[in-house]
């Protein structure tokens, strides 16, 4: 078992509301079903995310505002290593190391503590 199931499965028993990503739908959802079984806890979700694909954190981050569940923990583990034999570049043409385990972690984590700071601010000096 990987840290991400691992640590789906020690917050499910805590019975934690989990929002999974990952690009592989099927994968996901026999973790999930697999999490459930294990904690009881069905309150797992899945969204399609694929961090070398700057338009596909910006979707995430639009269906994860859509089910308005709120944030306590987001838990960045995904990344990939490089490949010497291959060049490979995400869709945005960048080097896929770094699409993958920098820029679409930091689009994700920036857009999604921006959309918190405005939060803070409209709630304090607005309403």
């Amino acid at each position: 078992m990987g840290i991400g199931k691992a640590t789906c499965l020690a917050l499910a028993k805590m019975n934690a509301t989990i929002v999974m990503a990952n690009r592989d739908e099927n994968k996901s959802k026999k973790a999930m079903d697999y999490i459930i079984s294990k904690s009881g806890n069905s309150k797992i979700h899945f969204i399609r995310l694929d961090l070398g694909d700057l338009e596909s954190v910006a979707n995430f981050v639009k269906q994860f505002k859509q089910m308005n569940l709120g944030l306590d923990v987001l838990i960045n583990n995904a990344g990939c290593t490089v490949d010497l034999k291959h060049k490979r570049v995400t869709k945005q043409g960048y080097e896929h190391t770094i699409g993958v385990n920098y820029l679409g972690h930091y689009l994700l984590n920036m857009v999604i503590y921006y959309d918190w700071l405005i939060s803070k601010v409209i709630d304090r000096w607005c309403c």
